[in-house]
């Protein structure tokens, strides 16, 4: 009787997932985390680019970018641990990667971008770290799932420096700020369908 249970329970492996999250806690788990959305990726990696390519002499702002984005992913775990409902969350997540689209189309067709505006951009993780938390079912381990998706963010956006790095000591860079905001206004429409 004992091996019919463990052969159906191999069987049928989606039984023992039945949940989303179910096996998210601690810091590994929250590192992965942004790993599996193309909407977290995309913007942690576009905010990277967009500092580097548009304001590269500015090493303070990329600094300050960076504490802005930190501080406000923890924001977002904090408001989704105290239980704050958030309306049309999805939308302001697609919104998100349409603005940092956006802001390279912009940059690379009329002018660089504002710095309040990536300051901007950057104040959006806030709905980010709020659907991380949602997304898992962390209970005691909250903090280290926190500081794990908070990490792997910000290497991200360092990675999105170095991408930016590229794109601007390129001869046509300013034909992949354009090419590249086209590829993520693509990105934010097919994931709002």
């Amino acid at each position: 009787m004992k091996r019919i249970g463990i052969a159906t329970l191999m069987m049928s492996p989606a039984m023992a997932l039945a949940h989303p999250g179910h096996a998210e806690s601690g810091f590994w788990s929250g590192f992965i985390h942004p790993f599996t959305g193309l909407d977290h990726l995309a913007v942690m990696f576009g905010l990277g680019v967009l500092c580097r390519v548009f304001f590269s002499s500015s090493k303070l702002f990329h600094k300050m970018v960076l504490g802005i984005l930190i501080v406000s992913l923890c924001v977002g775990a904090a408001l989704a641990n105290m239980g704050l409902m958030i309306p049309m969350l999805e939308s302001i997540i697609l919104l998100s990667v349409l603005f940092v689209g956006a802001s390279l189309v912009f940059g690379g067709l009329v002018r660089s971008p504002s710095k309040w505006a990536v300051c901007g951009l950057a104040a959006l993780a806030t709905f980010h770290g709020y659907v991380h938390i949602l997304e898992s079912s962390v209970g005691h381990g909250l903090g280290l799932y926190t500081l794990g998706f908070v990490s792997s963010s910000a290497m991200l956006y360092i990675g999105g420096q170095v991408l930016g790095q590229k794109m601007q000591r390129a001869t046509n860079n300013k034909r992949y700020c354009v090419v590249s905001g086209g590829g993520y206004i693509l990105l934010a429409l097919l994931l709002g369908l």
